[in-house]
Protein backbone atom coordinates (compact mmCIF):
# COMPACT_ATOMS: atom_id res chain seq x y z
CA UNK A 1 0.00 0.00 0.00
CA UNK A 2 0.79 3.60 -0.64
CA UNK A 3 0.15 5.98 1.67
CA UNK A 4 -0.99 9.41 0.82
CA UNK A 5 1.13 10.73 3.99
CA UNK A 6 4.29 9.90 6.03
CA UNK A 7 3.42 12.79 8.48
CA UNK A 8 0.77 12.09 9.92
CA UNK A 9 -0.54 8.82 11.82
CA UNK A 10 -3.60 6.89 12.45
CA UNK A 11 -5.65 8.66 15.47
CA UNK A 12 -3.34 11.07 15.63
CA UNK A 13 -4.58 15.65 15.92
CA UNK A 14 -4.93 17.55 12.77
CA UNK A 15 -2.64 20.33 12.95
CA UNK A 16 -2.44 23.88 11.20
CA UNK A 17 -2.77 23.52 7.19
CA UNK A 18 -2.18 26.13 4.55
CA UNK A 19 -4.12 23.17 2.16
CA UNK A 20 -7.38 21.70 2.43
CA UNK A 21 -9.36 19.62 -0.38
CA UNK A 22 -12.34 17.39 -1.04
CA UNK A 23 -12.44 14.51 -2.50
CA UNK A 24 -15.70 13.07 -3.46
CA UNK A 25 -16.42 9.11 -2.28
CA UNK A 26 -19.85 8.91 -3.53
CA UNK A 27 -23.57 9.65 -4.49
CA UNK A 28 -26.67 8.46 -4.05
CA UNK A 29 -27.97 9.53 -7.63
CA UNK A 30 -29.60 6.86 -10.13
CA UNK A 31 -27.34 7.40 -13.05
CA UNK A 32 -24.71 9.61 -13.64
CA UNK A 33 -22.01 9.47 -11.14
CA UNK A 34 -20.78 12.87 -11.78
CA UNK A 35 -21.43 14.60 -8.12
CA UNK A 36 -22.26 18.39 -7.63
CA UNK A 37 -21.58 20.88 -5.06
CA UNK A 38 -22.91 23.82 -4.72
CA UNK A 39 -20.77 25.48 -2.05
CA UNK A 40 -17.49 24.31 -0.10
CA UNK A 41 -17.51 25.88 3.45
CA UNK A 42 -14.36 25.70 5.36
CA UNK A 43 -14.90 26.62 8.76
CA UNK A 44 -13.68 26.50 12.36
CA UNK A 45 -16.98 24.15 13.49
CA UNK A 46 -20.53 23.07 12.55
CA UNK A 47 -22.32 26.10 11.22
CA UNK A 48 -19.52 28.15 11.50
CA UNK A 49 -18.81 31.38 8.82
CA UNK A 50 -16.57 30.55 5.59
CA UNK A 51 -12.59 30.79 6.14
CA UNK A 52 -11.85 30.15 2.78
CA UNK A 53 -10.84 34.09 1.77
CA UNK A 54 -7.61 35.73 0.91
CA UNK A 55 -6.20 32.39 -1.03
CA UNK A 56 -6.09 30.52 -4.11
CA UNK A 57 -9.25 27.60 -5.32
CA UNK A 58 -7.06 24.72 -5.99
CA UNK A 59 -8.66 21.33 -7.90
CA UNK A 60 -7.80 18.75 -9.93
CA UNK A 61 -8.68 19.69 -13.84
CA UNK A 62 -9.09 16.47 -15.04
CA UNK A 63 -11.98 15.85 -13.24
CA UNK A 64 -13.87 18.31 -12.85
CA UNK A 65 -15.98 20.54 -15.16
CA UNK A 66 -13.68 22.92 -15.05
CA UNK A 67 -15.89 25.09 -17.94
CA UNK A 68 -17.06 27.60 -15.00
CA UNK A 69 -14.23 27.36 -12.68
CA UNK A 70 -13.54 25.47 -9.63
CA UNK A 71 -14.68 29.55 -7.96
CA UNK A 72 -18.27 28.20 -8.68
CA UNK A 73 -17.68 25.85 -5.20
CA UNK A 74 -16.50 29.20 -2.98
CA UNK A 75 -18.41 31.95 -4.40
CA UNK A 76 -20.75 32.33 -2.36
CA UNK A 77 -24.09 31.10 -4.18
CA UNK A 78 -25.59 27.73 -4.68
CA UNK A 79 -27.23 28.82 -7.73
CA UNK A 80 -23.51 27.75 -9.46
CA UNK A 81 -22.30 24.78 -9.27
CA UNK A 82 -19.05 22.91 -9.53
CA UNK A 83 -19.62 19.40 -11.02
CA UNK A 84 -17.08 16.36 -11.54
CA UNK A 85 -17.04 13.83 -14.47
CA UNK A 86 -15.48 10.55 -15.14
CA UNK A 87 -14.34 9.62 -11.66
CA UNK A 88 -11.50 7.01 -12.57
CA UNK A 89 -10.18 6.81 -8.67
CA UNK A 90 -9.65 8.94 -5.60
CA UNK A 91 -7.98 11.06 -5.01
CA UNK A 92 -7.77 12.25 -9.14
CA UNK A 93 -11.60 14.01 -8.32
CA UNK A 94 -11.08 16.75 -5.85
CA UNK A 95 -11.93 20.26 -5.14
CA UNK A 96 -10.03 22.65 -2.26
CA UNK A 97 -8.71 25.99 -1.16
CA UNK A 98 -4.75 27.06 -0.37
CA UNK A 99 -5.08 29.37 2.74
CA UNK A 100 -2.91 32.10 2.37
CA UNK A 101 -2.09 31.06 6.14
CA UNK A 102 -2.22 27.81 8.30
CA UNK A 103 -5.30 27.34 9.32
CA UNK A 104 -7.15 24.64 11.58
CA UNK A 105 -10.58 23.53 10.24
CA UNK A 106 -13.08 22.18 12.22
CA UNK A 107 -15.82 20.93 9.98
CA UNK A 108 -16.49 21.35 6.36
CA UNK A 109 -20.00 22.22 5.13
CA UNK A 110 -21.39 20.80 1.61
CA UNK A 111 -23.85 23.24 0.49
CA UNK A 112 -26.54 21.03 -2.21
CA UNK A 113 -26.93 22.77 -5.53
CA UNK A 114 -29.78 25.31 -5.91
CA UNK A 115 -31.07 23.16 -8.77
CA UNK A 116 -30.35 19.09 -9.34
CA UNK A 117 -29.68 19.10 -5.70
CA UNK A 118 -30.17 14.80 -6.56
CA UNK A 119 -26.55 14.76 -8.39
CA UNK A 120 -25.60 16.46 -4.73
CA UNK A 121 -22.01 14.34 -3.54
CA UNK A 122 -23.27 12.03 -0.93
CA UNK A 123 -19.94 11.10 0.45
CA UNK A 124 -17.01 12.74 1.06
CA UNK A 125 -13.14 12.75 2.64
CA UNK A 126 -11.13 15.77 3.62
CA UNK A 127 -7.46 15.72 3.18
CA UNK A 128 -4.92 18.07 4.19
CA UNK A 129 -1.63 19.37 3.44
CA UNK A 130 1.30 21.80 4.88
CA UNK A 131 2.99 21.87 1.04
CA UNK A 132 0.51 20.84 -1.39
CA UNK A 133 2.35 17.41 -2.08
CA UNK A 134 1.52 15.44 0.78
CA UNK A 135 -1.80 14.25 2.42
CA UNK A 136 -2.71 13.36 5.29
CA UNK A 137 -6.71 11.98 5.09
CA UNK A 138 -9.53 12.63 7.80
CA UNK A 139 -12.43 10.25 8.85
CA UNK A 140 -14.66 9.98 5.58
CA UNK A 141 -17.86 11.36 5.90
CA UNK A 142 -20.81 8.76 6.27
CA UNK A 143 -23.40 8.96 2.94
CA UNK A 144 -25.23 12.31 2.66
CA UNK A 145 -28.54 11.22 1.19
CA UNK A 146 -31.62 13.47 0.70
CA UNK A 147 -30.52 16.77 0.56
CA UNK A 148 -32.96 19.40 -0.59
CA UNK A 149 -32.10 22.37 -2.63
CA UNK A 150 -29.48 24.62 -0.79
CA UNK A 151 -28.98 22.40 1.87
CA UNK A 152 -25.87 22.62 3.86
CA UNK A 153 -24.18 18.93 5.16
CA UNK A 154 -21.57 19.52 7.80
CA UNK A 155 -18.66 16.98 8.18
CA UNK A 156 -16.18 17.53 11.13
CA UNK A 157 -12.64 17.60 10.52
CA UNK A 158 -11.70 14.16 12.86
CA UNK A 159 -8.85 11.93 12.39
CA UNK A 160 -9.50 8.41 11.19
CA UNK A 161 -9.94 5.89 14.42
CA UNK A 162 -8.03 3.25 12.84
CA UNK A 163 -6.83 1.12 9.86
CA UNK A 164 -8.09 -2.17 9.91
CA UNK A 165 -10.83 -4.08 7.93
CA UNK A 166 -13.34 -4.46 10.54
CA UNK A 167 -13.69 -0.84 10.91
CA UNK A 168 -13.47 0.40 7.31
CA UNK A 169 -16.78 1.90 6.07
CA UNK A 170 -15.54 1.74 2.07
CA UNK A 171 -15.32 -1.56 0.24
CA UNK A 172 -14.84 -1.96 -3.07
CA UNK A 173 -14.41 -4.12 -6.61
CA UNK A 174 -11.34 -2.91 -8.06
CA UNK A 175 -9.35 -3.26 -11.00
CA UNK A 176 -12.14 -5.39 -12.99
CA UNK A 177 -10.59 -6.46 -16.26
CA UNK A 178 -10.90 -8.60 -18.64
CA UNK A 179 -8.19 -8.26 -20.79
CA UNK A 180 -8.71 -4.95 -22.20
CA UNK A 181 -11.60 -2.49 -22.85
CA UNK A 182 -14.67 -1.75 -21.03
CA UNK A 183 -16.24 -3.97 -18.24
CA UNK A 184 -19.83 -4.91 -17.54
CA UNK A 185 -21.97 -6.65 -13.99
CA UNK A 186 -25.10 -6.74 -13.22
CA UNK A 187 -25.06 -6.94 -9.34
CA UNK A 188 -22.68 -6.29 -6.56
CA UNK A 189 -23.41 -8.24 -3.26
CA UNK A 190 -21.53 -7.81 -0.07
CA UNK A 191 -22.72 -10.45 2.19
CA UNK A 192 -21.87 -11.50 6.00
CA UNK A 193 -22.94 -15.09 5.34
CA UNK A 194 -22.68 -17.14 2.34
CA UNK A 195 -25.64 -16.69 -0.01
CA UNK A 196 -26.94 -14.26 2.94
CA UNK A 197 -28.45 -10.25 2.66
CA UNK A 198 -26.74 -8.05 1.10
CA UNK A 199 -25.74 -5.63 3.17
CA UNK A 200 -25.05 -2.80 0.37
CA UNK A 201 -28.36 -0.93 1.50
CA UNK A 202 -28.67 2.62 3.06
CA UNK A 203 -25.21 3.59 1.64
CA UNK A 204 -24.08 5.50 -1.07
CA UNK A 205 -22.27 4.15 -4.50
CA UNK A 206 -19.73 5.35 -6.68
CA UNK A 207 -17.69 3.81 -9.59
CA UNK A 208 -15.79 4.50 -12.92
CA UNK A 209 -17.67 3.88 -15.58
CA UNK A 210 -16.33 7.27 -18.13
CA UNK A 211 -19.29 9.20 -20.05
CA UNK A 212 -21.62 6.78 -19.70
CA UNK A 213 -23.87 8.45 -17.02
CA UNK A 214 -27.61 6.45 -18.14
CA UNK A 215 -25.75 2.66 -17.14
CA UNK A 216 -23.43 4.02 -13.73
CA UNK A 217 -22.90 2.61 -10.81
CA UNK A 218 -26.24 2.23 -9.10
CA UNK A 219 -27.26 -0.07 -11.65
CA UNK A 220 -24.94 -2.64 -9.83
CA UNK A 221 -26.53 -1.50 -6.63
CA UNK A 222 -30.42 -1.17 -7.27
CA UNK A 223 -31.33 -4.73 -7.14
CA UNK A 224 -31.82 -5.26 -11.03
CA UNK A 225 -30.57 -7.41 -13.33
CA UNK A 226 -32.14 -6.00 -16.66
CA UNK A 227 -29.64 -3.38 -16.85
CA UNK A 228 -25.55 -3.44 -16.09
CA UNK A 229 -23.17 -1.35 -14.81
CA UNK A 230 -20.55 -0.08 -17.77
CA UNK A 231 -17.20 0.36 -16.95
CA UNK A 232 -16.01 3.06 -18.97
CA UNK A 233 -12.15 1.69 -19.23
CA UNK A 234 -10.18 -1.42 -18.20
CA UNK A 235 -9.26 -1.76 -14.38
CA UNK A 236 -12.58 -0.01 -13.92
CA UNK A 237 -13.98 0.08 -10.16
CA UNK A 238 -17.01 0.19 -7.85
CA UNK A 239 -17.41 1.24 -4.54
CA UNK A 240 -20.00 1.52 -1.55
CA UNK A 241 -19.91 3.46 1.67
CA UNK A 242 -21.74 2.80 4.44
CA UNK A 243 -22.92 4.50 7.80
CA UNK A 244 -21.20 1.58 10.22
CA UNK A 245 -18.43 -0.57 8.85
CA UNK A 246 -19.73 -3.60 7.35
CA UNK A 247 -17.30 -5.85 8.02
CA UNK A 248 -18.46 -8.07 5.06
CA UNK A 249 -16.91 -12.27 4.70
CA UNK A 250 -18.37 -13.12 1.23
CA UNK A 251 -18.67 -10.96 -1.82
CA UNK A 252 -20.97 -11.85 -4.86
CA UNK A 253 -21.25 -10.73 -8.60
CA UNK A 254 -24.07 -11.62 -11.12
CA UNK A 255 -24.55 -11.03 -14.54
CA UNK A 256 -26.97 -8.91 -16.24
CA UNK A 257 -29.88 -10.09 -18.04
CA UNK A 258 -30.61 -7.18 -19.92
CA UNK A 259 -28.52 -4.53 -21.03
CA UNK A 260 -24.57 -4.12 -21.25
CA UNK A 261 -24.12 -7.96 -20.33
CA UNK A 262 -21.51 -9.83 -22.02
CA UNK A 263 -18.38 -7.69 -20.72
CA UNK A 264 -18.11 -9.62 -17.39
CA UNK A 265 -14.93 -9.74 -15.91
CA UNK A 266 -12.21 -12.17 -15.91
CA UNK A 267 -10.13 -11.13 -12.64
CA UNK A 268 -10.48 -8.10 -10.27
CA UNK A 269 -9.67 -7.51 -6.77
CA UNK A 270 -11.90 -6.99 -3.37
CA UNK A 271 -10.68 -4.25 -1.57
CA UNK A 272 -10.96 -1.95 2.06
CA UNK A 273 -10.50 1.53 3.12
CA UNK A 274 -11.03 3.34 6.57
CA UNK A 275 -10.30 6.77 4.62
CA UNK A 276 -11.71 6.74 1.05
CA UNK A 277 -8.34 7.24 -0.24
CA UNK A 278 -5.20 4.60 1.26
CA UNK A 279 -7.68 1.09 0.10
CA UNK A 280 -5.96 -2.55 1.17
CA UNK A 281 -6.76 -5.87 -1.04
CA UNK A 282 -8.09 -8.30 0.84
CA UNK A 283 -8.81 -10.50 -2.33
CA UNK A 284 -7.45 -10.83 -6.02
CA UNK A 285 -9.56 -13.15 -8.62
CA UNK A 286 -8.11 -14.71 -11.93
CA UNK A 287 -8.87 -16.81 -14.27
CA UNK A 288 -12.90 -16.01 -14.52
CA UNK A 289 -14.95 -17.36 -17.72
CA UNK A 290 -18.14 -18.08 -18.91
CA UNK A 291 -20.32 -15.90 -17.52
CA UNK A 292 -23.89 -16.94 -18.42
CA UNK A 293 -26.84 -14.67 -18.34
CA UNK A 294 -27.85 -13.72 -14.33
CA UNK A 295 -25.47 -16.48 -13.33
CA UNK A 296 -24.24 -15.16 -9.68
CA UNK A 297 -20.87 -16.00 -8.25
CA UNK A 298 -19.62 -15.87 -4.35
CA UNK A 299 -16.50 -15.88 -3.36
CA UNK A 300 -15.23 -16.27 0.85
CA UNK A 301 -13.02 -12.88 1.99
CA UNK A 302 -9.94 -14.02 3.71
Amino acid sequence: MTWLTNSYRWGGAIPENAYWRVVPLATAYAGTPWPRIGEIIMAAGVGGAQLASGGTIIGAPTGFDISAGFARAFDGSAVTDVRGVAPLAAPSLWCGYQFPAPVKLGAIGIQAPASNQAETVAGIAIQYSADGIVWGTCEPSGPLRSLSASEVRWVPVKPVKANSRDKARIWRIANMSRGGGTVSIGQVYFRATPGGANLCVGGAHWGSNGTNQSVGPSEAFDGSLTQGFYGGANLSFLQYLWEEPPNPSYVALQRATGGNNGLEPTAFDVQWSCDGVNFTTALSVSGLSGWTSGQLREWAIP
